[in-house]
C-alpha cells in the first residue's frame, strides 16, 4: 500500500493543490473523511458579494453545494425576501472546504464547528478566492468565517464584538460585513433578541451592496517623522504661534505608571487635521541633550496649557496623567476621548482600542504586530522594551496612532451628530468630566501599609500549608490517595472533580447532575455547586483553602505588585461595561472582598489615610433599586422603596417560607428574602434556581421559635425540594404578576423595544446597544443610570472641592460607593457637601427622580485603616447636617 490509502486521496491532493498550494490539507485530514472534499466557490456573483459561510453540513456534503440544508434553505429565504437570489447574486464558499462531521449521524447532529486548525489549513483557499474572484463585497457568516478572514491580525472572533459593521478593508480593497450565521437564527428556540440582530444586520448588508468600491489610501504619506531638533522646535513653534482648532497628542511610554521612578516618556506624536501628523523622539535613549529636551518640554507646556486648542487623545485619562504626574504640564481645555467616545456610540465590549476602531471605520488591519512584545511589561517588572525598538519603527508607529487618532474623533463627531443631541451632552458632561475626575483619584493614590500585607501574606501561607496537612488526613482524601496512589492535589482541577462528584457525592449518595457547570459545560466545583455537600469537612476546607489563596495570590499580590513609594495609584475606567458603570486596574480597587470579614480585614486592613487624617467612605444606599423606579414607575414598589414601615424582603421570605411575621429571624429574610429570591428576581432568576439555593440553606435555619425551617416546611406540605420548586413557581407568579405587576410589564415592554431598535435608552440619553438578552435588557439600563447618578455627584462635589480648596482628596470608587481620604477638621462640610449634592440638588437636575435618595458615611479613626471604619449613626449624620445648615 502506498502513503496514500488509494489512487482516490491521492487525486484529491493533487485536485486541491490546484486550488490553493499552500492550504495544508493532508495535516488537517478532513479531505478523507467526506464526500465532497475541498468544495470551492459556487455561485454567479452578479451582486460581487463572496459569501464565506462556516463549513458543510450533511446535506451540502451530499450535494456537493453550499446552503442546500435546512439552514441553507432559511437563509435562501431570508435572501429571497430581500429581493435576491443567493446562486445568482453571490459567490459562496465556506471557512473550510470540507464536512467536519460524522457521516453517520443524523441531520444537525451529524455537524460540527470547525476546529481552529482546520481553518488555518483552509485559510489560503479563502485568500485565494477572494483574489480570484475579486468581490467587492465580503460576508462572514458566523464565527468561523470571522476567524478564516481576520484570524491572522485580530483574536477575537465572537461573533457579537464585529456583527453589524460594513468595514472597508484596505487589504482587499473590499467591505467585510461580519454577521451572525444564519444556523443562530434557524433554531426552533432562538430568542427574538437574536433573530431581531441577524435580520437587521441582513437587511444593512443587503443595503451596503450599493456601495462604492471601497477606497485604498496609502496612509504612509500623511505621517512626517522628525529626528532633528531643530525641526522639532519649528514645529512646536508653530503651533505655539498659531494654535490649531484641534490637537490630538499622543505619548509612546515606557510603563504605564508616571509616579514609578525611571518611568518616561519615549516620544510624542501630534496632528492638527487627517492630513498630516507628526512624531518626534522625547527621552529616547541619548538622542537629544538635557537641553534640547529643556526646549521641547518648556514648548511641550505651552502648547497643552494653551486654551485655544481642542485637545484630543484615544486615552485622555492615561495622557493626562502621564502629562501632569512626569511633567507637569496639565492640559487645558480636554475636549474629545476617542477610546470613550468609541464605548458611547456602540457599547459593546472589546471594540475600544485604536486597532480595532482603526480597522473598522478605515480599514487598515493593525500596523504595530512586529512590536508588539517590546510593548508589553517584562515579566516581574512594570516596564516594557520600547527603547529597544530602531527609532525609525518607533516614530512610524506614533505618528500612525495620531493620524488615525485624530480621523477618528472626526469619524465620532460625524455620528455623534447624527444621533440624539443628549447622547453627546451626557458623554461631555458625564463620561468625558468623569474621567479627568477618575484619573485625579489615580493621581492622588491610596496610601497602602505595606507592612500589614507583608505580615499578612506570611500569617496566611502559614495557614494555607496547615490547613492541607489537615485536609489530607480527612476521611475522603485518603479514599482519593488510596484510589489514585498519589495525594489530592489542590492546584488541579481534575482532582476537586474527582474528589467531589465521583467519591463524596457517590459515597453519600447525592445527585450534583443538575448542578453548576463551567463553561466548558463540565460539573462545577465551586461554592454553588457544592452547597449540597458543604457539611463535609473536605467541602468546608477545600473552601477556605481557596479563598485563603485567593487572598494571597490575587489581593496582596496585587496591592504588594502595585505599590509606590508607600501608595497604590488604581486605575478607574469608562470604557468596558455595556452598562457604561465604572470599572478599576492596576490593581482592581472594586474587586476587594466585602461579605468575606475575614478576607476583608485583610485586604482593607492596610489600607490607611494620610497621616493624622481618616478614611470617609460614602454610600448611595439602595441606588439600584430607587433607580429601577425612575424607569418602572411600579406603585407597589414606589412603596416599600419610600415606606420605612414596610420590608419587601421579609414579605417575600414570609411568602416563600410560608411563615407569619413573627417567626421571621433576620438569617431567613436574608437567605430567603433579600438573596434568595428579591435580588435574584430582579435581576432576572426564574424560580428554579432560586428555589435551588433557598432549598440548601433552609437546613441550616430556624424560625424564631427555634423549629428547623425544613420540619416546618413539611408541616406546610413543601417538605420535598419538588414540592418546593412547585410552591416557588406559584409564589413567583403572584410576585410579577400581583404585587408587581407594572414592574413586569415595563420588562416586557423595554425587550420589545430593544428587538424593534436594537438598542435600549437610559434616562441620560445613552443607548445600550450589542446583543442583550432579556434580563441584560430590563438589568443594564438600571445599573448604568445608578453608576451615573453617583459619577454625576463625584463630578460636582469635585467641583466645589476645587471652588472651596479642600484638603480633602477623593481617592476612590467601588461600585455604588465614594471613598475620601479626609482631612479631619473639614469633616462636616465634606460630608454635608457630598449629602447635599448627592440628595438634593441632583434632584433638581434631573426631574425623573421620583423618589428621595439616601446617602450612608463610614469613616475610621485617625490613623485607622478602613477595615475598622464605622457606619455614622443617624442620630449624628442629622448634626452633621443641621451643623452645616443643610437640615
Amino acid at each position: 500500500m502506498s502513503f496514500f490509502d488509494s489512487d482516490n486521496d491521492f487525486d484529491k491532493m493533487t485536485q486541491y493543490d490546484t486550488k490553493s498550494i499552500e492550504a495544508d490539507c493532508i495535516r488537517c485530514g478532513l479531505l478523507n473523511k467526506c464526500k465532497s472534499p475541498q468544495m470551492y466557490v459556487t455561485g454567479k456573483g452578479e451582486k460581487k458579494c463572496l459569501i464565506i459561510g462556516e463549513a458543510s453540513g450533511k446535506d451540502e456534503d451530499n450535494q456537493g453545494e453550499q446552503w442546500v440544508g435546512r439552514v441553507g434553505q432559511y437563509f435562501r429565504q431570508k435572501i429571497n425576501k430581500l429581493g435576491l437570489d443567493l446562486d445568482r447574486d453571490f459567490f459562496k464558499i465556506n471557512a473550510i472546504g470540507c464536512f467536519p462531521g460524522d457521516d453517520a449521524k443524523e441531520n444537525d447532529s451529524a455537524f460540527r464547528a470547525p476546529s481552529r486548525d482546520e481553518i488555518k489549513c483552509c485559510r489560503p483557499m479563502i485568500t485565494k478566492a477572494i483574489r480570484e474572484f475579486k468581490p467587492e463585497f465580503v460576508w462572514l457568516m458566523g464565527s468561523a468565517a470571522i476567524e478564516s478572514f481576520t484570524g491572522t491580525f485580530f483574536s477575537d472572533f465572537k461573533v457579537s464584538t464585529w456583527r453589524g459593521y460594513c468595514i472597508p478593508d484596505q487589504h482587499y480593497g473590499v467591505y467585510v460585513l461580519p454577521m451572525f450565521h444564519p444556523s443562530a437564527a434557524a433554531r426552533e428556540k432562538t430568542p427574538a433578541h437574536i433573530t431581531s440582530v441577524f435580520d437587521r444586520d441582513l437587511k444593512h448588508a443587503v443595503h451596503c451592496l450599493s456601495k462604492k468600491p471601497a477606497l485604498q489610501i496609502d496612509h504612509s504619506k500623511r505621517i512626517d517623522c522628525l529626528y532633528d531638533i531643530d525641526e522639532v522646535i519649528n514645529l512646536l513653534d508653530t503651533f505655539i504661534n498659531e494654535p490649531p482648532e484641534y490637537l490630538f497628542f499622543d505619548y509612546e511610554a515606557n510603563a504605564l505608571k508616571p509616579m514609578l521612578p525611571g518611568f518616561k516618556i519615549i516620544s510624542i506624536s501630534l496632528a492638527e487635521s487627517e492630513e498630516l501628523a507628526y512624531s518626534f523622539p522625547y527621552e529616547y535613549r541619548d538622542h537629544f541633550t538635557a537641553m534640547e529636551k529643556a526646549e521641547i518640554r518648556k514648548r511641550m507646556k505651552l502648547i497643552l496649557e494653551c486654551e485655544v486648542s481642542k485637545k484630543i487623545n484615544q486615552n485622555v485619562g492615561f495622557e493626562y496623567l502621564l502629562s501632569a504626574v512626569h511633567e507637569g504640564w496639565y492640559t487645558q481645555n480636554v475636549h474629545h476621548c476617542t477610546m470613550i467616545g468609541s464605548h458611547i456610540l456602540d457599547t459593546r465590549p472589546g471594540i475600544t482600542s485604536l486597532d480595532f476602531q482603526t480597522y473598522k471605520n478605515f480599514g487598515v488591519r493593525p500596523y504595530n504586530e512586529h512590536i508588539k512584545p517590546l510593548l508589553k511589561s517584562r515579566k516581574g517588572t512594570h516596564f516594557n522594551d520600547i527603547e529597544r525598538l530602531s527609532l525609525k519603527d518607533l516614530l512610524h508607529y506614533g505618528s500612525l496612532d495620531s493620524h488615525f487618532g485624530i480621523r477618528l474623533y472626526f469619524q465620532q463627531m460625524i455620528e455623534f451628530e447624527s444621533r440624539k443631541p443628549q447622547l453627546y451632552r451626557s458623554y461631555k458632561d458625564l463620561m468625558l468630566e468623569g474621567i479627568l475626575d477618575f484619573t485625579e483619584m489615580t493621581m492622588n493614590g491610596i496610601n497602602i501599609n505595606e507592612d500589614h500585607y507583608v505580615q499578612a501574606e506570611k500569617e496566611m501561607e502559614k495557614k494555607i500549608v496547615g490547613h492541607k496537612q489537615a485536609f489530607l488526613g480527612y476521611k475522603y482524601a485518603k479514599m482519593f490517595e488510596k484510589r489514585y496512589g498519589r495525594q489530592f492535589d489542590f492546584s488541579d482541577s481534575k482532582d476537586a472533580h474527582v474528589l467531589f462528584h465521583n467519591i463524596i457525592a457517590k459515597d453519600l449518595n447525592i445527585d450534583m447532575k443538575g448542578e453548576t457547570k463551567t463553561a466548558k459545560g463540565d460539573a462545577s466545583t465551586g461554592k454553588g455547586a457544592l452547597a449540597v455537600i458543604d457539611d463535609v469537612h473536605e467541602v468546608k476546607l477545600y473552601q477556605q483553602i481557596k479563598m485563603e489563596q485567593k487572598v494571597v495570590n490575587t489581593y496582596i499580590a496585587a496591592f504588594r505588585r502595585e505599590v509606590i513609594n508607600g501608595k497604590i495609584h488604581p486605575s478607574f475606567h469608562l470604557h468596558t461595561a455595556r452598562s457604561l458603570r465604572g470599572s478599576s486596574s492596576d490593581p482592581n480597587f472594586q474587586n476587594i472582598p466585602e461579605h468575606d470579614k475575614k478576607s476583608m480585614e485583610i485586604c482593607k486592613g492596610g489600607i490607611i489615610p494620610s497621616k493624622g487624617w481618616q478614611i470617609l467612605d460614602w454610600d448611595f444606599s439602595g441606588i439600584e433599586v430607587g433607580t429601577g423606579c425612575f424607569y418602572h414607575k411600579d406603585p407597589n414598589m414606589i412603596k416599600y422603596v419610600t415606606d420605612k414601615r414596610t420590608d419587601m424582603h421579609r414579605d417575600a421570605a414570609c411568602s416563600v417560607c410560608k411563615l407569619p411575621v413573627k417567626e421571621m429571624t433576620n438569617d431567613i429574610k436574608f437567605h430567603c428574602g433579600k438573596n434568595g429570591w428579591v435580588f435574584p428576581q430582579f435581576y432576572g432568576e426564574y424560580y428554579g434556581n432560586c428555589a435551588k439555593v433557598m432549598w440548601r440553606e433552609s437546613k441550616k435555619l430556624k424560625t424564631a421559635s427555634g423549629i428547623w425551617l425544613r420540619d416546618h416546611f413539611i408541616k406546610k406540605g413543601i417538605g420535598t425540594y419538588g414540592a418546593f420548586i412547585n410552591h416557588c413557581e406559584e409564589f413567583e407568579k403572584e410576585f410579577w404578576n400581583e404585587r408587581f405587576k407594572v414592574y413586569d410589564g415595563w420588562k416586557d415592554k423595554v425587550n420589545q423595544d430593544y428587538i424593534k431598535t436594537g438598542f435600549i435608552n437610559t434616562l441620560f440619553g445613552f443607548e445600550l446597544g450589542g446583543v442583550l438578552g432579556r434580563n441584560d435588557c430590563s438589568n443594564h439600563g438600571i445599573q448604568g443610570t445608578a453608576f451615573h447618578l453617583l459619577l454625576w455627584t463625584i463630578i460636582e462635589v469635585n467641583k466645589i472641592r476645587r471652588e472651596k480648596e479642600w484638603k480633602t482628596k477623593s481617592i476612590g470608587q467601588i461600585h455604588d460607593n465614594g471613598v475620601e481620604d479626609l482631612y479631619p477638621p473639614e469633616t462636616n462640610k465634606v460630608i454635608s457637601t457630598i449629602y447635599q449634592t448627592g440628595t438634593q440638588e441632583i434632584r433638581k437636575a434631573f426631574k425623573w427622580i421620583n423618589i428621595p435618595l439616601e446617602i450612608k458615611f463610614s469613616i475610621t479613626e485617625v490613623d485607622g485603616n478602613w477595615a475598622e471604619k464605622k457606619e455614622i449613626e443617624k442620630d449624628e449624620l442629622e448634626e452633621i447636617l443641621k451643623s452645616e445648615q443643610v437640615l
